[in-house]
């Protein structure tokens, strides 16, 4: 494989077996809330960035063991999260109002944490080539995942796969699906 600007890890099932570990060990890695890592065969060991929806993440760092040299982003909604808090490095407010006219009229929907990282990522390191790893719902949301099942077959996802999906192909960065 081939190095990449950064790379996000997310939590979709889809980073289970492709034994990735080793080469993501090789590039810039962000991860998301907890920055967890299973095991290292699939999900590596390497941590540079951390992304969480809230400065709330960080302060539970121990949680997932995100190494203290990571460095923290994140994009929080400046109304439930003003601007006096000073937590990690905070993207600017300008994505959350990006990600406003892919949503419905109607829609409560928030941005997942994993399109957060990408915004983050596109402010902070101005990437061209962006890897998403366990991002299954949102670069292929026509087809849900065994993770968001409820026991009845109910689909249960609390954001807008499809409108995350839109975003994201919009941004301007080649997007490489590991």
């Amino acid at each position: 494989m081939t190095q990449l600007d950064a790379v996000i890890v997310g939590h979709g099932p889809g980073v289970v077996g492709k034994h990735l570990g080793p080469w993501l060990d090789t590039q810039t890695v962000v991860r998301l809330k907890w920055a967890l890592r299973p095991n290292a065969e699939d999900w590596g060991s390497r941590t540079d960035y951390v992304c969480g929806s809230n400065p709330s993440f960080w302060v539970q760092r121990e949680r997932g063991q995100a190494p203290a040299t990571a460095e923290f982003w994140w994009l929080g909604d400046e109304k439930k999260y003003p601007r006096k808090l000073n937590v990690g490095r905070r993207a600017s407010q300008q994505w959350l109002d990006r990600w406003q006219p892919y949503l419905g009229a109607e829609s409560f929907r928030k941005p997942s944490t994993g399109l957060l990282a990408v915004f983050c990522a596109m402010e902070f390191l101005q990437p061209k080539t962006l890897g998403l790893l366990g991002f299954d719902m949102v670069l292929h949301p026509e087809e849900p995942t065994s993770k968001w099942f409820h026991e009845r077959g109910k689909y249960l996802y609390s954001h807008d796969a499809r409108a995350e999906h839109r975003c994201l192909m919009d941004l301007g960065v080649q997007i490489v699906e590991l």
